[in-house]
């Protein structure tokens, strides 16, 4: 009645593991810049303070002895619920569901504890300011994706910036509408049981007072991958000397659907997905052989470098997306 849609699949891969998943369109890409921070600690904030209409530390003893674990994310382009539980408690995982979707994480807003979370997220950035590591790979991350605000390292002023009013707001609003949701239920449980409980847990979500403007396309990051070569010299205290080198190569994959006559896609075919698919595999299965090649001759050969890894990401490049070409990088490391 809701508009939620439910996919159930029984396996007898494990006896007493049940996997659900909650998702719908729509994440990060559809803010703007100006409300960025607030939905960015919009999760942190719910799951500090209770997103289940409990404190954390409440929650947890009255699931004492119940094996069910559920998480809620806001990721750049989906938003989505994972859970794992054993058959004898999907019961209490759909029952968190719906308190999820039914509850107003606002009403958790306590100044004392609030500003308890405001200081352990400082604390957390300037943690991480003092880690080699995580300077290093904030910076790659945010020259190779263009430099945009999506990118940007986060601040210890940049929490204080946030509102979390607002924070709330967005947590409440990504997971309100029942209809923008799918979710899928695998593993060992008798589906007569489990069909009432979708029902009555699930199917009695209320939809919103103000319905939200359906998804259909979502909206692509702004990211744009440097048009010459970058160069970036990092140097930071170390306990032991050590040093790390990165290059990012970009991947443009043509789009087999694309009609660049009438500079849009008329039709998402199997083929041209399948074509898709392909490619990014055999970019995935490149990055592999490079890696193994690298390793064999910088370390084992010449005993250059101490690690070496390369990898294929398409994170950026929402997966629905249809323009002219599909967008990546590969991206090697090493370390010596």
């Amino acid at each position: 009645a809701n508009g939620m849609r439910v996919a159930m699949k029984t396996t007898n891969f494990l006896d007493d593991q049940v996997l659900v998943r909650c998702f719908a369109r729509g994440g990060m890409s559809e803010v703007s810049r100006a409300e960025h921070l607030d939905s960015l600690y919009a999760n942190t904030i719910a799951s500090e303070l209770g997103m289940y209409g409990f404190k954390p530390e409440v929650l947890h003893d009255i699931m004492a002895g119940k094996r069910c674990e559920m998480s809620a994310k806001t990721g750049t382009y989906t938003r989505r619920v994972d859970g794992d539980t054993s058959p004898t408690d999907i019961e209490s995982g759909l029952q968190l569901l719906h308190i999820l979707f039914t509850s107003d994480v606002s009403r958790m807003l306590v100044p004392e504890e609030l500003e308890a979370v405001l200081r352990m997220q400082e604390q957390a950035i300037r943690n991480r300011r003092r880690d080699p590591a995580s300077v290093y790979n904030e910076t790659i991350r945010h020259l190779v994706y263009g430099r945009t605000f999506q990118s940007k390292p986060l601040q210890v002023r940049d929490v204080r910036r946030m509102k979390p009013s607002e924070a709330c707001r967005h947590f409440n609003t990504n997971f309100s509408d029942p209809a923008e949701f799918t979710v899928v239920l695998v593993g060992a449980f008798d589906e007569g049981k489990v069909r009432p409980m979708l029902e009555k847990y699930l199917g009695s979500i209320p939809p919103p007072k103000v319905p939200r403007p359906r998804i259909t396309e979502v909206k692509p990051v702004p990211f744009t991958f440097p048009a010459g070569v970058i160069n970036k010299d990092l140097r930071v205290p170390m306990v032991e000397p050590m040093s790390m080198a990165s290059i990012t190569f970009p991947v443009n994959i043509p789009n087999p659907d694309y009609d660049t006559r009438l500079k849009t896609v008329p039709a998402v075919t199997l083929e041209g997905s399948a074509a898709l698919t392909k490619e990014k595999l055999l970019c995935v299965f490149a990055s592999s052989i490079i890696e193994r090649r690298l390793l064999a001759l910088l370390r084992f050969k010449f005993g250059e470098i101490y690690t070496c890894s390369a990898g294929t990401s398409f994170a950026y490049q929402d997966p629905a997306a249809r323009g002219a070409t599909l967008r990546g990088d590969v991206m090697i490391n090493f370390s010596c």
